[in-house]
C-alpha cells in the first residue's frame, strides 16, 4: 500500500510541474501568434492555460503537504512552548486539516455532478464543460485528506497515549481548542461576521498556516449560518485563482527560480562591486543595488534574500562586516522586489483591487527607487562601525568581475525585457511575465552555460512550490471575501467611517498603524487578501488613488516581512547565515526606521507613485 502512495506523491509531483511547463509554453505560443503573426488573441491558449495553472496550484498545495512546508506557522516556531502543547497543536492542526479536505472531496464531488447534470460551460468562445476542470476539486480533496493524514500519523502521538500528567494535559489541550471551535461555531449562526474573525483568530493560534485558517473559518462560519451551498463554496475556490492577471505570479517566480539555480546574483553582485568598490561601504552598496536589480527581474522577496544571502554574506564577512548585520541589509534590500516592478504583491493587489497592473508597475518605480538609495545611505552610515576594512577587491576578485561584465548585457537586457512592453502597452504582465522566464532560461543556459535541461523539473517544482503558497491563501481568500460582502461589512464600515474618519490623512494613518501590527503576525499575501476587500469602499469614498493605495499597501508588506515575530525574510537569512532569528532581529532596528521613514513620505505624498501617471 505504501508503493502505491508514493507513485501517486511522485506523480502529484510531476503532473504539476509538467502542467506549469505547458502553461508557459502556452502563453509563449499565444505571444508569437498574437504579436509575430498578427492573429490576434486566441481563446483556447488562454483558457487552457487558466485551467492548467488552477490543477497545478491545488496538485501544489498536496506537494507542500507532502513536503510539510508552508504548513506550519511561523508563529509557532517562535513560541517557546514546551514539547507536549506544541506536538498537540500540531495534531490538532492535522485534524482541522483532514476534516476540512474531506469536506473539501464531498463538496467538489456534488460540484462536479452539478456541473455535469446541467451541462453548464465556460462563458468563451471554446464553451468547455465545466464539470472537467471541477474535477480537480474532489481528487485535490482526497489527496489532502491523505496528506493530512500521514502528517498526523507522522506526528508525535505518543504524547496522547503516555501515562502521566502530559498525556492529561495534551487531551485537555485538544478539548478546549474542540470546545472552543464549537462555541464559535453556534454564535455564528446568529453572527457571522464576528464568529469568521473569532475563528480565524483561534486557528492562527493554534499554528494552523493563514491559508487554511481563512478556509476552515469561512466553511465553518458560511455552514453556521447557511450563506450559501457547499458546493457553491468549493466552486468559489476554483474561480478565485482562474484570474488572468493572477498567472504572471507563478510565471515571475519561474523567471527567479532559473536566476536563482543558474546562481545569477553571483554576477550581479560583481558588477555591483565593480561600480561601487571606491565608496566606504561600497560591498553593502553592491549589495542593495544588485537586490534591486534582481528584484526588477522577478519580482520576489524571499527569493531574492536566499539567493543573495546564499552569495553575499560570506562576502560581506571578508570584508569586516558583521555576519547578523549582513544578513539583516540582504533581508531588507530583499524586500525592493516586492515594490520594484515586477511585483507578485502588486500583481495580486491589482487582481483583488480590479485595478490596472501597468499603472501600478509604474507607479511602483519611484518608491522603490527612492528606498533603494536610502538603504545605500543608510549602509554607508553604518560602514564605519561594520565595515572596517576597505572594499576594493584583490586582483583576482578584479579579473573576475571583468570576465561577469562582459556577461552583463545580456543580464541588464533583461529588466529591459520585462518593463519596456508592460509600460509601451505591448505586452500584459501575464505575457511579459511569460517571456521573462524564457530570457532568462536562454542567457542562464546559452551564455552563462549555469543550468542543464535536467535541471527543468527541480526548477520547475520550486516554482510550484512557492506559488501555490500564495495561491492558497487567495484561493480561500474568496470565500472569505463574499463571506464578508454577503454580510454587508465593507457597506457597514463605510457608513461608520463617514463619522470617524472623514479625511484621508486620517483613514491612511489608522490603516498604516494596523497594518504594522497585523504585519507582525500575518504575512504579506494573507494581509493584502485580508485588508483589501474591506478598506477598498472607503478609501474610494476618501477619494485616495487606488493605485496610490496599492503602492502605500505594498510598502507596508515590505515591512510585514520585516518585522518580528514572523518576519519571513528575517527568518530565510537566518537559515542561510546560520544564526538565530533573534541575533539578525537585533540588527534589523537601524534598518526598519528608515523604512518608516520611507513608508511615511510615500503615503502623505502621493506625488511620489503617481509621478508618471
Amino acid at each position: 500500500m505504501i508503493w502505491i502512495w508514493e507513485i501517486v506523491k511522485k506523480a502529484e509531483r510531476y503532473l504539476s510541474s509538467i502542467m506549469l511547463g505547458l502553461s508557459v509554453l502556452l502563453m509563449l505560443y499565444q505571444v508569437l501568434m498574437r504579436y509575430v503573426f498578427k492573429t490576434g488573441a486566441l481563446y483556447w491558449p488562454e483558457e487552457l492555460i487558466t485551467y492548467f495553472v488552477v490543477w497545478t496550484m491545488f496538485l501544489g498545495v498536496g506537494v507542500l503537504l507532502n513536503r510539510r512546508e508552508g504548513l506550519t506557522s511561523l508563529l509557532l516556531i517562535k513560541m517557546k512552548l514546551p514539547h507536549v502543547p506544541k506536538e498537540t497543536l500540531s495534531i490538532a492542526t492535522s485534524i482541522l486539516g483532514i476534516l476540512f479536505s474531506i469536506y473539501l472531496a464531498i463538496a467538489g464531488f456534488e460540484t462536479v455532478i452539478w456541473a455535469f447534470s446541467t451541462k453548464i460551460t465556460s462563458n468563451t468562445p471554446n464553451m468547455v464543460p465545466l464539470y472537467l476542470p471541477y474535477l480537480i476539486l474532489p481528487i485535490a480533496g482526497i489527496l489532502w485528506t491523505v496528506h493530512w493524514l500521514i502528517l498526523l500519523f507522522s506526528s508525535d502521538l505518543s504524547v496522547l497515549i503516555k501515562k502521566g500528567r502530559a498525556s492529561i494535559g495534551a487531551w485537555i489541550l485538544l478539548a478546549a481548542i474542540a470546545a472552543a471551535l464549537y462555541i464559535v461555531f453556534v454564535v455564528s449562526r446568529n453572527n457571522p461576521i464576528e464568529g469568521l474573525f473569532i475563528l480565524f483568530m483561534l486557528l492562527l493560534v493554534t499554528a494552523m498556516p493563514i491559508s487554511f485558517s481563512l478556509g476552515i473559518a469561512t466553511t465553518l462560519v458560511v455552514t453556521a449560518a447557511d450563506i450559501v451551498t457547499s458546493w457553491s463554496l468549493v466552486e468559489k475556490l476554483f474561480w478565485s485563482i482562474s484570474s488572468f492577471s493572477l498567472l504572471a505570479i507563478p510565471f515571475f517566480i519561474l523567471a527567479a527560480a532559473i536566476m536563482s539555480k543558474a546562481d545569477l546574483t553571483k554576477h550581479l553582485l560583481g558588477i555591483g562591486r565593480l561600480v561601487f568598490e571606491r565608496f566606504r561601504s561600497g560591498m553593502a552598496m553592491a549589495v542593495v543595488s544588485s537586490s534591486a536589480i534582481f528584484g526588477s527581474m522577478c519580482g520576489s522577496s524571499t527569493a531574492a534574500s536566499s539567493a543573495f544571502g546564499i552569495t553575499a554574506i560570506p562576502e560581506m564577512e571578508k570584508k569586516g562586516y558583521s555576519r547578523a548585520f549582513s544578513a539583516a541589509l540582504i533581508g531588507a534590500s530583499g524586500t525592493l522586489a516586492i515594490i520594484i516592478p515586477p511585483s507578485t504583491v502588486l500583481v495580486l493587489y491589482g487582481a483583488l483591487a480590479e485595478t490596472s497592473v501597468t499603472e501600478l508597475f509604474i507607479a511602483g518605480i519611484v518608491p522603490g527607487v527612492l528606498i533603494t538609495f536610502v538603504l545605500m545611505g543608510f549602509s554607508w552610515i553604518k560602514a564605519p562601525k561594520s565595515n572596517p576594512k576597505t572594499d576594493r577587491g584583490t586582483p583576482d576578485e578584479k579579473k573576475e568581475r571583468s570576465l561577469t561584465i562582459l556577461q552583463g548585457i545580456s543580464l541588464f537586457a533583461l529588466p529591459l525585457v520585462i518593463l519596456i512592453p508592460i509600460y509601451t502597452g505591448i505586452m500584459t504582465p501575464t505575457e511579459t511575465a511569460a517571456v521573462s522566464a524564457l530570457y532568462a532560461w536562454a542567457i542562464s543556459m546559452f551564455i552563462f552555460r549555469s543550468i542543464r535541461l535536467r535541471d527543468w523539473i527541480q526548477i520547475l517544482g520550486e516554482t510550484v512550490s512557492l506559488s501555490a503558497l500564495i495561491y492558497a491563501v487567495v484561493m480561500f481568500s474568496g470565500a472569505y471575501g463574499f463571506t464578508l460582502t454577503s454580510e454587508r461589512l465593507p457597506q457597514i464600515l463605510l457608513q461608520a467611517a463617514g463619522t470617524t474618519i472623514n479625511t484621508p490623512w486620517i483613514f491612511l494613518l489608522a490603516l498604516n498603524i494596523i497594518l504594522l501590527v497585523l504585519g507582525c503576525f500575518i504575512g504579506p499575501a494573507g494581509l493584502l487578501v485580508m485588508v483589501v476587500p474591506i478598506i477598498l469602499p472607503i478609501a474610494e469614498k476618501l477619494g485616495i488613488n487606488l493605485v496610490h493605495l496599492g503602492i502605500v499597501l505594498t510598502v507596508n508588506m515590505e515591512l510585514a516581512f520585516l518585522t518580528p515575530p514572523i518576519g519571513e525574510n528575517l527568518y530565510v537569512v537566518a537559515r542561510v547565515a546560520g544564526l538565530s532569528f533573534e541575533e539578525i532581529a537585533g540588527s534589523i532596528g537601524g534598518l526598519l526606521l528608515v523604512l518608516f521613514a520611507c513608508l511615511a513620505l510615500i503615503t502623505y505624498v502621493p506625488g511620489v507613485s503617481l509621478l508618471f501617471l
